[in-house]
């Protein structure tokens, strides 16, 4: 039967055949890519919910880096400000070394000094002497000496440093001038 329609028939029969294909499989086309888009549209949406809160998070968290080095760098510089203030705390005229040798300079024969300390301090400075003594008048004639002495401003010899009468230990505290 296909034999009996002429060639030209056959040529518009075909494109005919070929026009309804088309005009079926392109709506078919249309729609199933339609249904792919929609398919994606919520994965698409929480993607980029996603991003978005990703991106606020991030630029909270710069902020807050940037906040944490600057604090950081106000408490290096208050540190820093510390350790100056403590470079250039007045420092005294005379050192530990120099009272000692005051003091060395003006001790008696028949005497020993057996411990020194000095603590100093911005406002009074105190240095306390501990020994022995053969005797209370080499002891007493040793604290005169130091009360003449101009560097200190008090020279403290208790009493019960002079209760025996040889070979007593001794304790003088002296208050030093600043």
């Amino acid at each position: 039967m296909i034999n009996l329609i002429l060639l030209e028939e056959k040529k518009k029969l075909r494109l005919d055949y070929y026009a309804r294909v088309i005009s079926v499989f392109l709506p078919l086309l249309s729609f199933g890519l339609i249904i792919i888009i929609i398919s994606f549209l919520p994965t698409y949406f929480f993607t980029m919910d996603a991003y978005q809160k990703i991106v606020k998070e991030s630029q909270s968290a710069e902020a807050l880096s940037k906040k944490t080095q600057q604090a950081d760098m106000l408490n290096t510089v208050e540190e820093t400000n510390q350790q100056l203030s403590l470079l250039m705390k007045p420092r005294p005229s005379k050192s530990s070394l120099d009272f000692f040798n005051e003091i060395v300079n003006v001790r008696r024969t028949g005497m020993a000094i057996t411990n020194y300390s000095y603590n100093y301090a911005p406002s009074s400075s105190s240095i306390v002497i501990q020994g022995t003594s053969k005797n209370r008048d080499i002891i007493q004639s040793f604290s005169d000496a130091l009360k003449q002495n101009k560097s200190f401003r008090s020279v403290d010899l208790p009493i019960s440093s002079l209760v025996s009468e040889s070979n007593f230990p001794y304790s003088i505290n002296i208050v030093v001038k600043n």
